[in-house]
């Protein structure tokens, strides 16, 4: 998804542990419990949803760690935000990827509803920082 944010500030979006619980439908009103894990509740599951974020500033690549419970995290989604030569201007617009991995346990159902919640995820994200 193209947005007119410059890389950096996207990233720090994405990469913003306060921020998650704004786009994440899958983990909303996120909050820090402690030794950087976070949780939030789960429109898609009704239950909570356990996030460690592990941010890659040179690579401006972000991987969230996701559980039902704190001792089983995976990785289970990817952003990647883009700058030159993908855009214009990377001072003024980037691309940005959401990435998700499919469990060996998870049903079509639910991974279909991951792809649209995603595709949600990403518009809320592009009206935010652009609007904001």
């Amino acid at each position: 998804m193209q947005i007119a944010a410059a890389a950096g500030r996207v990233f720090a979006y994405m990469s913003d542990a306060a921020a998650l619980g704004e786009w994440a439908i899958g983990c909303r009103q996120a909050r820090d419990i402690g030794g950087g894990l976070l949780v939030g509740n789960s429109d898609l599951s009704g239950g909570p949803l356990y996030v460690r974020i592990k941010a890659d500033a040179a690579g401006l690549l972000i991987t969230y760690q996701a559980g039902e419970t704190p001792e089983r995290l995976t990785p289970r989604v990817m952003a990647r935000i883009l700058g030159a030569p993908f855009v214009a201007n990377e001072k003024t617009t980037c691309l940005l990827s959401l990435i998700a991995w499919r469990t060996v346990d998870m049903d079509e159902t639910r991974w279909r509803a991951i792809i649209r919640a995603h595709e949600q995820e990403v518009l809320a994200i592009k009206q935010r920082l652009e609007n904001n």
